[in-house]
This record gives structure tokens, sequence and C-alpha cells, in this order.
């Protein structure tokens, strides 16, 4: 069913011809119609549950991403990832496709990904952010320096190592009669 399921989106992910031939190979071999939406109901019904999510950045923060067991449990679902470079997403590994940057519209609409986690250079933080927005998603967890401007509907997750060093630098110890507690001061 796995591959069947990539063979799948690997057809509706390709231009008309080849997506034609697809379907007459689907039809010879699983008595499968790929024009029907009925056998993309479901599968996508087996995961309902879940958000789907996508990593766009593939350098080492979203490369280290890639292994989804990190979401197990967490009711999101990684199933794409993207990057501006075409090499990068031919020679890394994953168990869900990888495509060229180009693609975020298509791809985010097409499949309905609900969340997209953003790991890119701060050069092409804008581009990815307007395409991203442009193909429906819903949330950004943003790992760049970036503070990215989306609409209200789209909602925003700024993560930073640094902020979280910082505030951890800021939890101060404090005597106070003699006891030492733990102060928290948020930034």
């Amino acid at each position: 069913k796995f591959v069947l399921e990539n063979f799948i989106k690997y057809c509706r992910d390709k231009n008309e011809n080849l997506n034609s031939i697809c379907n007459s190979v689907l039809e010879l071999l699983f008595d499968i119609n790929i024009n029907n939406e009925e056998c993309f109901d479901d599968i996508d019904s087996e995961n309902s549950d879940e958000k789907k999510c996508c990593i766009v950045g593939l350098g080492r923060l979203g490369a280290a991403l890639l292994d989804e067991t990190l979401f197990d449990g967490s009711g999101v679902r990684i199933c794409a990832g993207f990057d501006s470079s075409v090499n990068r997403t031919e020679i890394l590994r994953s168990t869900f496709p990888l495509f060229p940057a180009t693609q975020i519209e298509r791809i985010v609409s097409g499949e309905k990904i609900d969340f997209a986690i953003l790991c890119v250079p701060e050069k092409e933080t804008v581009v990815m952010v307007e395409r991203l927005v442009k193909g429906g998603i819903k949330g950004i967890v943003n790992f760049t320096k970036t503070v990215i401007q989306v609409p209200n509907n789209v909602k925003v997750e700024n993560i930073s190592p640094v902020m979280a060093l910082l505030q951890l630098q800021h939890k101060i110890l404090i005597r106070h009669n003699g006891d030492l507690y733990e102060k928290s001061v948020q930034l």
C-alpha cells in the first residue's frame, strides 16, 4: 500500500501525459482509476486525525527534521519537504517526497498541508513565506531570524535557540533571608 500511495502521489505531481500513463498502469495492475478522487480519499482518510506538515529548507536543521519519528504520537505528520536546491531534494533520503521550492504553492494546496516548519537562510525567508501563504498554509513554525509578515488567518510560532538561551541566562539565583531560590524573568 505504501508503494501504491507514493506512486499515486508521484502521478498527481507530474504532467498530464505521464499522469495518463500512470493511470493506465494503475487500472491494469490494481483496477484503480487515478482520476477517481475516491482512491485519494481512502488514502487521506487513514490519517484524517493528523495534521499535515511540511519542512521548508533542507539544510542542516531541516535535514535533521527528516527523521519523522521525531513527530510520532504528536498528531502531526510530515508529508513533504522543500528546498531551493534541486540537488539537495534529489540527494537527501526521506520517507516522504522532497520537492524543489518552486512547487510549494501547488503541493501545499493540492495536499492540503496545514503547517510548515521554516528552516531557510534569511535571504530566502520572504519568498518562501509568500509561497506558503499562497498555497494556503495555516501555521508556520519559524526557525529563521527574520520576523515574518503573514495575513491574520496564518499563525506563526517563532522558535529561536538564542532567545531560549537568553531566557535561561536570565533565570537568576536570588538570596533572600539566607535562602536561595530561583526567580524566572520573562524577556
